[in-house]
């Protein structure tokens, strides 16, 4: 069994009440070292910890507060646990609507799962401790630990620390060595060191046309906007969580040695690239999922520059201007994807770091 442990973020509108936790001593500084955490650490104490659950994919209850939290943020294993420890859990049928976000659509097709989404706002919530919005039911094993909450406290903003057991054990060393570029549509891209590559296909969003359409049939049908807008964010995040758990995380669970990845940051990427990637789970993938899988299979992750990965060529190193869909090298004639062609430079940017 292997202690996964995520930092999710408390919304600002929550502050007052975590405050009063404060004042209350129902939340009280611990003193403790937290990797990866920053800031004054809270222990709840054993009257609140007991209280701790989610009431649904935005909310938590931590002793006498309900506090506005994006539980949906967690990976799929642990999301399931924490749902099945929460007898009040309150949620949607929106699981059914997944699948077609996966893929594009006609704009009949589009108007059919607008209103397929419009009637699942209209119907009753359901509750109980049973997952609607993931696509397994291998997730069973394992549990969440509340004892192990904390809350983390910096300057004017606060964070969630969520802890699981689950059954993840180190895997015998393999040999191979992958390469990952990560991206929006694919999500992300994987290239094995002189072998193969895949890809993670992306989420295709509503057009905006649609989106509108949508966004005036809810106001007419008496559906609060915040409460559409959250469940167009619960599905694609879960769209993008099922894909990447089933096409990234259990595809390195066995024989691999290694991961190369980008190293990302605001400095590097000027565009909006890290809010759309923490949007739709690709970033939560790469700076928190994927550090602890390969932790508990005992693999290494490395991290690198992603400076010009997408304008090298991978096969003689030339810099060319930047491509869109197919990357052609004007020295070497190389030609491929390019996304393929980024994940082989990370690769190879990495593979020296390699332990052996």
């Amino acid at each position: 069994m292997t202690i996964t442990t995520y930092i999710i973020p408390i919304t600002d509108s929550s502050i007052p009440a975590l405050q009063q936790l404060i004042v209350r001593q129902q939340l009280r500084v611990s003193g403790e070292h937290l990797s990866g955490a920053k800031g004054t650490i809270y222990r709840p104490v054993d009257a609140v910890t007991a209280s701790i659950a989610a009431t649904s994919d935005h909310s938590l209850r931590l002793g006498t507060a309900d506090l506005d939290v994006p539980v949906h943020r967690l990976p799929e294993w642990e999301y399931c646990l924490l749902v099945r420890s929460s007898a009040a859990f309150s949620q949607r049928r929106l699981v059914h609507l997944m699948p077609q976000l996966l893929r594009r659509r006609t704009p009949e097709e589009e108007r059919s799962w607008t209103a397929a989404l419009l009637d699942a706002l209209l119907t009753p919530a359901v509750t109980g401790p049973v997952p609607l919005t993931v696509g397994d039911t291998w997730t069973t094993d394992g549990e969440f630990l509340p004892e192990q909450t904390r809350v983390i406290q910096q300057g004017r903003h606060a964070f969630l620390r969520l802890a699981f057991r689950v059954p993840l054990a180190a895997c015998p060393p393999g040999r191979t060595v992958l390469g990952l570029d990560v991206g929006l549509d694919p999500l992300l891209t994987a290239a094995e060191v002189g072998g193969r590559t895949w890809n993670v296909g992306g989420v295709h969003p509503l057009t905006r046309d649609s989106r509108d359409h949508l966004y005036r049939n809810a106001h007419q049908a008496g559906v609060p906007s915040l409460e559409l807008r959250r469940a167009l964010n619960v599905l694609q995040y879960a769209a993008c969580r099922m894909v990447i758990e089933d096409q990234a995380l259990l595809q390195i669970q066995d024989g691999v040695r290694a991961v190369i990845a980008e190293r990302l940051t605001h400095q590097s990427f000027r565009s909006n690239f890290i809010s759309q990637a923490r949007d739709l789970a690709v970033f939560d993938f790469l700076q928190a999922w994927l550090p602890q899988r390969l932790h508990a299979y005992g693999a290494q992750l490395i991290r690198v520059d992603p400076a010009y990965t997408s304008r090298d060529c991978s096969r003689c190193l030339t810099r060319t201007p930047r491509q869109v869909t197919v990357f052609r090298c004007p020295k070497c004639g190389h030609q491929t994807g390019v996304h393929e062609n980024a994940a082989r430079n990370i690769a190879a940017r990495g593979l020296s770091l390699v332990r052996w």
